[in-house]
């Protein structure tokens, strides 16, 4: 098959798969990664991965997208298979590829397993008191005019509510995820 020919037909799939409401957000998790991995955005006329979100039909979010995409790649990374990730709902996986592969690889596939057996509260203290011992929480101090502090306080307000984080740190991190995710 043709570099052409496959972006046309993964394209088809993505289109059917996002307006699909019982397909998996695995397998649109699996079609976002290889559209950007591959840049196939490009062969539809995009210059970007966001132009191509952002134009598209699929009624993603810039953030549903790259949560899509940042979540597939680290699965792939750590040999996570599409059928476990399949089993697990999206705030489950959500939280658990938040964390960090380098630091966290194993502990990831043992959470995917673990995650299928508890509820997402149960899942976020099993995590939480996975990761308190074992992390150095270094402080960090910026300096911000209050325009800028209220900017921020916001944001972090919002991805506390949108990721369920319960500390600003934890939030603020999703935020600086987000767009190291989106600017690579």
């Amino acid at each position: 098959m043709s570099r052409k020919e496959q972006a046309a037909s993964i394209k088809k799939r993505l289109n059917t798969v996002s307006k699909n409401i019982k397909v998996s957000h695995v397998e649109l998790a699996d079609l976002l990664y290889s559209v950007h991995s591959n840049e196939f955005y490009i062969d539809w006329g995009f210059e970007t991965f966001e132009v191509f979100i952002a134009e598209s039909d699929l009624g993603l979010s810039m953030r549903q997208a790259y949560y899509l995409v940042q979540i597939y790649g680290k699965a792939i990374s750590l040999e996570i298979s599409k059928k476990e990730l399949e089993q697990l709902h999206i705030s489950k996986l959500k939280y658990i590829f938040a964390l960090d592969t380098g630091v966290y690889g194993s502990f990831i596939k043992s959470a995917v397993v673990e995650a299928k057996y508890l509820t997402l509260n149960e899942l976020v203290l099993y995590i939480n008191g996975h990761t308190k011992g074992n992390l150095k929480m270094p402080s960090v101090y910026f300096s911000v005019s209050t325009k800028q502090r209220d900017t921020i306080e916001k944001a972090v307000r919002l991805a506390k509510d949108e990721y369920g984080c319960t500390t600003k740190g934890s939030a603020l991190s999703e935020i600086c995820q987000f767009y190291c995710a989106s600017n690579t």
